[in-house]
């Protein structure tokens, strides 16, 4: 490939920064890939190229899209449904017309498959096949629900009421239709996902299908009530997360997501506060987190928390903050202290782990014998 490089760019004190750059696929025989340091000469760059899309890219790996909207001006996508709703409005809005109601017919022909009643020759054939036909009704219910609240929060901002209404109508009688207890509670944690994420959603529901509309609020009570395990914070703060990225350009739904952040990590436990760390440490930031990179010679005690993308994720004790460690900068293996309290201590760049109670111990041993030696 051919290449028109800059130097990567560095901040004082030798910390690489943010790199930008795009390909144009016009030259060379694989193209040409352009690098830059800055965004706004990325977007010179891209005008001039003719290109509609660029990326930026993090020290630590994390991609971030910039996009030339049907304005002609430049902007940061949260996802790629923005890219495509802001370059071609109206090609967008027309492909979110048929996808709307494929969604919704494919909803109805599920709903009427599960009320066709079984003759004893279909059951005898599901027997024969090992599948239990009720639950392959409510897991197709299940899917159909699902895909459908991925839809949602593509097109939730550009969808008419008229359309919020069929959509909740569809998802409420199916998960009527679902007999399995615990898909059914799935289901209506999924829904109550909708609910918080969409308002017209949540109105919709309350106003069309009231006994529903209990059922979700009860899954949401039950949620709030379990909140402190690792695995319920863990998934709430991904949800948070991505109702903020699909907050777009609105302010008051940026805040909102960004308020019950702060409020998770105040209330919740540490699994909150480490997967908002890995999701985004801008937010995370944002949201009350003291987040540090990891300094040449200097030791950090504290638990490990996680190791994810070549990263390795400590909290310190005592302290709201986390700490990141480059993986590749630890000399031993950190893995075997996943979940423990541990001392990283750099001797220069180099870091070196052990467990927070074996150094203590030998530290202590080592001064009890200088000591003896003194006393010799």
């Amino acid at each position: 490939m051919e290449k028109t490089n800059e130097e990567t760019p560095h901040e004082p004190g030798g910390v690489a920064s943010m790199r930008y750059g795009f390909t144009d696929p016009r030259d060379g025989s694989v193209g040409v890939q352009y690098s830059f340091r800055t965004q706004q000469a990325a977007q010179i760059g891209a005008d001039q190229a003719g290109v509609s899309r660029f990326q930026g890219h993090s020290p630590g790996g994390d991609v971030v899209q910039f996009y030339r909207d049907h304005e002609g001006q430049w902007r940061q996508a949260e996802n790629e449904a923005e890219i495509e709703r802001n370059q071609n409005p109206e090609r967008f809005a027309s492909v979110r017309v048929e996808n709307v109601a494929r969604l919704l017919r494919a909803g109805e022909e599920g709903l009427q498959v599960a009320k066709v009643p079984l003759s004893p020759e279909l059951r005898q054939a599901f027997a024969d096949m090992g599948v239990n036909p009720q639950r392959d009704r409510d897991e197709r219910l299940q899917g159909g629900i699902e895909v459908r609240t991925e839809q949602l929060r593509q097109y939730g901002p550009d969808l008419p009421v008229a359309d919020v209404k069929r959509w909740v109508d569809m998802d409420a009688r199916s998960l009527e239709a679902i007999q399995d207890p615990q898909m059914r509670r799935d289901v209506a944690a999924v829904v109550a996902g909708n609910t918080l994420s969409n308002d017209e959603y949540r109105k919709s529901l309350e106003a069309g299908h009231r006994g529903v509309a209990v059922e979700v609020a009860a899954e949401i009570g039950r949620r709030d009530r379990v909140g402190e395990t690792p695995e319920l914070q863990t998934a709430l703060a991904r949800e948070h997360v991505a109702l903020h990225r699909q907050a777009g350009e609105n302010p008051a739904e940026r805040e909102r997501w960004e308020q019950a952040m702060k409020s998770g990590v105040n209330g919740a436990g540490s699994a909150y506060r480490v997967e908002l760390v890995t999701l985004d440490q801008d937010l995370a930031q944002k949201a009350g987190v003291h987040v540090e990179k990891a300094q040449p010679d200097t030791t950090y005690t504290g638990r490990i928390a996680a190791e994810v993308s070549g990263k390795v994720i400590q909290e310190r004790e005592g302290s709201n903050a986390v700490v990141i460690h480059d993986r590749q900068a630890i000399a031993n293996d950190v893995s075997k202290h996943a979940g423990k309290g541990v001392e990283i201590k750099y001797v220069g760049d180099v870091g070196l782990v052990r467990e927070a109670g074996v150094s203590h111990t030998r530290d202590r041993m080592a001064r009890e014998e200088r000591a003896s030696e003194r006393e010799r």
